[in-house]
């Protein structure tokens, strides 16, 4: 859960990052090209994995799930200024909510199994808290990775200046429009160079989630354990006719 909040915590400000400051989307647009994500995610977690949780082992659902997500990932760190919605970022958005809703369902099921009624509450608040750190963790290290890639795009570019770079590095994400077209082009591609990087180490990180779980997660479902009834009392053990 850790790990898999780490990775994919990237994705939807990169996404939403290109789609408004690179393919010029207005909030409502880019709200609406990121929908059908939400979509796979419910229909990952309660047609997929919902109906095949008590037929196979948690893990052949859980890391496969991680790897559909990473496929996703894959496909948005190859996106370009001119890639077209339904080309990249449509199936690799479909494959990346899928293979979340895959994963984390089995994982959050997994995690509270077999836990008393008393202390359901807190298992619940360990296994949220897991993700929710690794989402922060991940918020602090696709800042870091994002600012540092796009202010060295454009310390690369001659002659455009030092100012630039130090606005990048603060945390500013430069808007190309309204600036000259040759400017704006460099802006554009120190942009996207330092979302394709911060989605690279979201690959790479949820690859590890991937791993942990084929390799921490045993092969078959847990084996709750069975109530006894309670005895009868005993005028019930004795019916008068």
């Amino acid at each position: 859960m850790f790990l898999a909040g780490v990775g994919t915590f990237a994705l939807f400000p990169t996404l939403t990052g290109y789609l408004q400051n690179v393919r010029g989307y207005a909030p409502s647009q880019a709200a609406l090209a990121i929908l059908p994500m939400a979509v796979a995610i419910v229909i990952g977690s309660t047609q997929i994995s919902a109906r095949l949780l008590h037929r196979i082992a948690p893990r052949n659902l859980i890391a496969p799930g991680l790897l559909l997500t990473t496929l996703g990932l894959v496909l948005l760190a190859l996106l370009t200024p001119d890639s077209q919605y339904g080309a990249l970022v449509l199936p690799g958005t479909l494959l990346a909510g899928l293979g979340l809703g895959m994963a984390l369902m089995p994982l959050l099921s997994l995690a509270t199994a077999g836990l008393a009624a008393s202390d359901s509450g807190g298992g619940s608040a360990v296994t949220g808290t897991a993700n929710q750190v690794g989402g922060a963790l991940g918020a602090a290290l696709f800042s870091s990775i994002l600012s540092s890639a796009i202010a060295a795009g454009m310390e690369r570019v001659p002659g455009l200046g030092q100012n630039f770079a130090g606005a990048a590095r603060n945390g500013r994400i430069l808007n190309p429009r309204g600036v000259p077209p040759q400017l704006a082009e460099y802006i554009t591609r120190a942009t996207l160079g330092g979302y394709t990087t911060a989605l690279w180490w979201s690959v790479g990180i949820t690859l590890l989630a991937g791993l942990a779980a084929a390799l921490l997660i045993r092969s078959t479902a847990p084996t709750l354990p069975q109530l006894t009834e309670p005895p009868l009392p005993p005028y019930a053990q004795h019916p008068t006719h």
